[in-house]
């Protein structure tokens, strides 16, 4: 079987992947990695100073941003903050087996820092990832097992505390998350996908400072290096083939040490009704709901798109073409067309002159209302008129914008310019199509 390492990783130009905790061991091993295959990462961090010297040491494209996921206000300033989209998230950053304590916000320190934080980002940025979710957790999450479940988290003051079982609730809830996560991008027909990964048992800061006995017995001194812990979350993160609803971890001996593979997870991490509660309550926590309602373009985005598309071309009286689908658009509005319709009216000749494919506007997060618009008013080559005319009148929305078109091409100022036969040609083919759309004079 052949071994994924980090030589395997994609070329990641043109991606931006956005790694919280970038400047632990693992954090940083990520940063240094996705940076070196072409990425840019933000490397969303507590402490910026630390950030910005281990930046200064990367050959590539990197920004520094301040995140403390131990206060929801700070997460709620960096998702407000972040300058553009990103390809992947992932949810590194937290503590491990720490002293009984408190977030800003008053939760247990595990629990706030390893699963409210992350799971309070991920909501706020759910529309700006467009591939994927990658939690890390931990094979530590069984410890859960010895006290219910993590939910019990939130009631730090009616139990005695173990910082360990405090870790390994936190641990399990990030499974918790990452599962239902998917389940519900799958149910909502979302293309993102949500994976889980652990590195095992890695040689990071946080095993280092533990130097108590059971710190010591878990880790079983059979700890890797950071390269290899990062290995299950680069390939998490990166690998083509990944999928969703599951978790990537080492391939070896109990998960601890080894190359990246599809790793088996505890039963209680599969509870689809503790993830429900979970997830409930985890809501109510950080006041973050999550909308999986498909997130479609803007009219201003649409508006760039196919402005960005017609750049440098012209019409037939040497105009820029933008000014054509500007006035499509306005003329759309003012015949009292919707918001798909106007969409429709910036994109109507897009496909037809090859500026965008007919694969783009299939995928695009365009309602299909406006794709079908978009696909009715694209004549096709050497199409009969009648039969164009047919499946514009056949398509919901479609002859409005049409008539805005038409409007717009046989407007006297835009013949005008054109010489006697083109003007005469051109008067002829629109006076013909709105009669075959049944256009009158005040359509």
């Amino acid at each position: 079987m052949t071994r994924w390492t980090a030589a395997d990783v994609p070329d990641q130009t043109g991606r931006t992947v956005i790694v919280t905790g970038a400047t632990s061991g693992l954090g940083a091993r990520l940063t240094h990695t996705l940076a070196g295959a072409g990425a840019k990462v933000v490397m969303a961090c507590r402490d910026r100073d630390k950030a910005r010297a281990l930046a200064d040491t990367i050959d590539g494209d990197v920004e520094v941003r301040r995140l403390d996921l131990a206060d929801l206000t700070s997460v709620r300033t960096f998702a407000d903050e972040l300058d553009a989209d990103a390809d992947v998230l992932i949810n590194n950053a937290g503590v491990m087996a720490v002293p009984k304590g408190t977030t800003a916000d008053g939760f247990e320190r595990h629990l706030g820092t390893n699963h409210l934080g992350p799971f309070a980002l991920t909501g706020l940025l759910l529309d700006r990832i467009r591939d994927r979710v990658v939690t890390v957790s931990s094979g530590l999450h069984v410890l859960a097992g010895l006290d219910g479940h993590p939910s019990a988290a939130f009631d730090t003051d009616r139990r005695r505390y173990g910082r360990w079982l405090a870790y390994g609730q936190s641990k399990l809830a990030n499974l918790l998350f990452a599962y239902e996560l998917q389940r519900r991008l799958t149910t909502a027909g979302r293309p993102l996908l949500s994976v889980a990964a652990h590195p095992g048992v890695a040689a990071t800061e946080g095993q280092r400072r533990d130097t108590s006995l059971k710190g010591r017995l878990l880790a079983g001194g059979t700890a890797q290096s950071p390269e290899m812990g990062a290995l299950p979350l680069l390939h998490a993160a990166t690998a083509p083939a990944v999928r969703g609803g599951t978790c990537i971890g080492p391939d070896g001996f109990a998960q601890r040490t080894g190359y990246p593979t599809v790793v088996d997870t505890s039963r209680r991490s599969r509870d689809r009704a503790l993830a429900a509660r979970l997830w409930t309550r985890s809501e109510v926590a950080t006041g973050v709901t999550y909308d999986f309602s498909v997130r479609r373009l803007t009219l201003a985005e649409v508006e760039a798109t196919a402005r960005a598309a017609h750049a440098g071309q012209t019409d037939k009286a040497g105009r820029p073409y933008a000014e054509h689908l500007q006035a499509v658009a306005e003329g759309t509005r003012a015949r009292g067309g919707s918001d798909e319709q106007i969409a429709a009216a910036w994109l109507h000749d897009s496909v037809e002159d090859d500026a965008l494919s007919p694969e783009w506007l299939a995928e695009a997060a365009l309602s299909e209302r406006t794709k079908d618009i978009v696909r009715a008013l694209t004549k096709q080559p050497g199409e009969d008129p009648q039969a164009y005319a047919d499946r514009i009148l056949a398509t919901d929305g479609a002859r409005l914008v049409k008539a805005a078109d038409l409007a717009h091409n046989a407007g006297r100022k835009r013949l005008a310019v054109l010489d006697g036969p083109t003007r005469e040609r051109l008067t002829r083919k629109y006076a013909d199509m709105r009669a075959r759309l049944g256009l009158g004079a005040d359509d």
